[in-house]
């Protein structure tokens, strides 16, 4: 990784004093102002003997010039910068703070350009040298790009979140204090009580999963006791809260651990094992033992408990972690990759193939970043750039597990999550291009977004 170097260059960038403007002085030799314009290597003549430019994924004006999640991929590029001699120029690249960038994607700091992941939550300043073969030197300095951490939402109270889910136009939320929505559009807005602006029966407080059914534009959220399990609740006005009861002699006791999207309702994953519903809630099968996750997806359907259910397949069981007492608590499916993820409460987290339930790989704290082994929750990004990557909510932070690097981000106190270590939910927000992640906690709730 050339840290060692990488260390060197920060330490000289450090010494520098700001202005007001937050752009460093530059040291070399003097430009005339015009060193983030946006001409390309080839433009001839060049504006002076030698200029030196930067840009910061394909953006080349702005201070700070653009904005990204902690893990994201930087590129930065001198292709923008020109001499007036021929011959090849030559880069040398600074960042700063380097402790906030572990590694890059290129062999050196030499090239051209180059790609960094910053992993804390702060602006980070770059400069570049630029040098010709007719002994000429150009340096710019800019602040680069900001990391975003984790920002606290408060109003809950009690705060204790232990579910989200994403609709069109609302944040929804199963707590200690009830169900909740937050709209969207304007996150700092302010929690709205579903029960206050519901009609219909009553929503109990001590709520523990809320799940958005795309196909019906219901969300459905779920107590975490025995007593009034299910309410579904409309999202065209008059928005109706109704409570959903077991048909069956297995229910009257059941406690609801998940809900997924089924064709016309939800599927539930019990400690009586698995229903579906749509007005009522019959049980379609059972298996031994609690059952604490479903998820399906790409024609394949499964249920978690102490170990992995494959129902298209007879209910055949798979043991990924070959311990038989996995306890997965969450599951998601990857379409794109034909990919099943396994959440499990002190396993850490194991990706199979979705097809057939091979296992691809075990992901725990020993030997990978994954912040602790509980973990509780998992999301996706489907669009934009980081399509594919994974965050999951644990017990002590939050990690992100980068595809295109195949590492695990970890995220705790020191990216914004004083006192909101214990992450119980974490979900996605992609509508109207909008790229925010939000995590339900103990201590309440926070996000993160890019926009």
């Amino acid at each position: 990784m050339n840290l060692l170097r990488i260390a060197v260059c920060a330490a000289a960038l450090c010494a520098c004093s700001f202005d007001q403007t937050g752009v460093a002085p530059l040291d070399g030799a003097a430009t005339d102002g015009r060193a983030n314009d946006a001409p390309g290597a080839d433009a001839a003549p060049c504006e002076q003997a030698l200029v030196a430019r930067i840009s910061v994924n394909g953006i080349t004006e702005g201070s700070p010039f653009t904005r990204v999640l902690i893990g994201d991929t930087v590129t930065l590029s001198a292709a923008g910068s020109c001499s007036d001699s021929s011959g090849p120029l030559t880069y040398e690249w600074q960042i700063s703070p380097i402790d906030g960038t572990r590694e890059t994607a290129e062999p050196t700091l030499f090239a051209e350009t180059i790609t960094v992941y910053p992993v804390n939550a702060e602006q980070y300043t770059i400069s570049l040298t630029v040098r010709d073969n007719a002994g000429h030197s150009n340096t710019v300095q800019v602040y680069g790009f900001s990391a975003y951490g984790w920002q606290p939402l408060d109003g809950l109270i009690p705060s204790n979140i232990r579910g989200l889910a994403v609709g069109p136009d609302d944040l929804f939320i199963a707590a200690n204090a009830g169900g909740y929505r937050l709209p969207l559009a304007a996150p700092t807005s302010g929690f709205i009580n579903l029960d206050n602006e519901s009609v219909g029966d009553p929503i109990a407080t001590s709520l523990g999963r809320a799940h958005w059914d795309s196909d019906n534009q219901l969300v459905w959220l779920s107590a975490t006791n025995s007593a009034d399990t299910v309410w579904r609740i409309t999202r065209t006005p008059p928005f109706t809260a109704t409570q959903v009861d077991f048909a069956t002699s297995l229910g009257g006791s059941a406690t609801v651990h998940d809900l997924g999207s089924i064709p016309g309702g939800i599927e539930i994953a019990s400690n009586r094992g698995v229903a579906e519903t749509s007005n009522t809630i019959t049980f379609t099968k059972t298996f031994d033992g609690d059952q604490y996750a479903v998820a399906r997806g790409a024609g394949q359907r499964w249920v978690g408990g102490q170990k992995l259910f494959d129902i298209d397949n007879s209910g055949a069981q798979l043991d990924p972690f070959d311990t038989g007492d996995n306890k997965i608590r969450r599951m998601l499916v990857d379409v794109p990759n034909n990919e099943l993820w396994l959440a499990t409460d002190n396993n850490g987290i194991a990706r199979v193939v979705n097809s057939n339930g091979a296992l691809l790989q075990i992901y725990k704290t020993a030997g990978s970043n994954l912040t602790d082994n509980r973990v509780r929750d998992i999301a996706i990004e489907t669009t934009g750039p980081f399509a594919g990557d994974i965050w999951v909510a644990t017990g002590n932070g939050i990690s992100r597990y980068k595809r295109d690097r195949g590492v695990w981000v970890p995220m705790g106190i020191a990216h914004g999550l004083l006192g909101r270590t214990d992450v119980n939910a974490i979900v996605i927000d992609e509508n109207g291009g909008r790229r925010r992640i939000y995590d339900g906690t103990t201590g309440g709730l926070v996000y993160s977004r890019v926009e």
